[in-house]
């Protein structure tokens, strides 16, 4: 019976990171996928890394090794994961030296290939239906640039499928390349059960991502809007129910923009409160100014003024009451007096007829 070496390869952006390593390195308990038995994970072996990885160890070994000082693309492939394994029949019952020794050598000819240093990872994975291993490749050029098109060409991949087992058959195990025109991808559907599993883990990571970019937008603006089932638009912010059903309808990349015009939108919000708060400062400022003008002046006005002294102060008060209440009644006195002579004056001078007649 033939056995067929399995080796695929599935491209893994910036998202998609942590959930990845967080499956490949057992971090979580709970698993979803239900071919994992977790009491067989102490079986589990890793062959290059000396720790767990997470995203970041991956984002420094790229900004360390790139020689372009351009900020990596946000949908730029930052690791080329593999799976290595072979049909279940093939392997011997849990881990032996046999299967481990089948795990090296694919992983010596992968390092040999494309350099042991952009090998990040070897992940082997007992605990599951079939023995395979998670490898991954930081796809580094020579010349330092980070582009999977140009490591993992068209080429390269139909050499991978062709090279790659017989490599492995000069390392003495008995497996074959699957049927080059197969239409079946050169494996049966239990050979590739793994991959699958593996694939729909990333999917549903990836709906969890989209679930937690729609709360946050929800979160950060409450007025966005969706339609329901009945096609009416609600805020979303009082409908979480929706959030799940739009983050198995929206696309990832749908979501983290509309998750950056939200935080962009809110950014310029802030912004300009922030310019009438400091307008509001500046007009503060000008009035602190004008106040503290006013109490200088108001100083040096209480630091001259003097009162009279005691025995001046009577004839003080005296002199303001005659200058504000007497002296302007004794004007108008004089005023009336002066307009009833007048009129006396006048009513003398009239002559006698004009008189008699009025």
């Amino acid at each position: 019976m033939s056995h067929y070496a399995v080796a695929t390869m599935k491209k893994m952006k910036a998202e998609n990171l942590s959930g990845m390593l967080r499956h490949d390195f057992r971090e979580t308990k709970n698993h979803k996928n239900k071919d994992i038995d977790p009491s067989k994970s102490d079986q589990n072996i890793e062959l290059v890394a000396d720790h767990k990885l997470h995203k970041q160890d991956i984002v420094d070994y790229i900004n360390k090794r790139r020689k372009s000082s351009r900020k990596v693309r946000r949908d730029a492939v930052m690791v080329d994961e593999w799976i290595i394994s072979s049909d279940r029949e093939f392997f011997d019952t849990g881990h032996s030296e046999r299967n481990e020794g089948y795990f090296k050598s694919a992983l010596a000819y992968f390092q040999r290939k494309f350099g042991s240093e952009n090998v990040m990872y070897a992940s082997v994975h007992y605990d599951e239906t079939t023995p395979h291993m998670h490898m991954g490749i930081v796809p580094m050029t020579k010349d330092g640039k980070l582009s999977s098109k140009q490591v993992f060409d068209r080429n390269t991949l139909r050499t991978i499928q062709t090279e790659f087992p017989r490599y492995m058959q000069e390392q003495g195990y008995e497996v074959v390349r699957g049927s080059e025109n197969s239409q079946r991808k050169k494996l049966s559907v239990n050979e590739y059960k793994h991959v699958q599993d593996t694939i729909k883990q990333n999917r549903q990571h990836e709906i969890e991502l989209k679930e937690q970019g729609l709360k946050t937008i929800a979160e950060i603006n409450p007025e966005v809007t969706a339609k329901d089932e009945k096609g009416e638009r609600v805020k979303l912010s009082e409908h979480a129910e929706l959030i799940s059903e739009l983050a198995k309808r929206f696309d990832i990349e749908y979501v983290f923009q509309s998750l950056r015009k939200v935080i962009e939108m809110v950014r310029q919000q802030l912004k300009r409160r922030l310019e009438k708060l400091k307008q509001k400062e500046r007009e503060l400022s000008e009035r602190e100014k004008t106040i503290a003008t006013k109490e200088k002046a108001f100083a040096e006005f209480e630091k001259n003024f003097e009162l009279p002294s005691p025995i001046a102060q009577p004839q003080f008060y005296r002199m303001q009451v005659e200058e504000g209440i007497i002296k302007p009644a004794e004007r108008l006195a004089k005023r009336l007096e002066y307009s009833n002579a007048k009129l006396s004056n006048a009513q003398l001078k009239m002559p006698e007829k004009g008189r008699e007649r009025k």
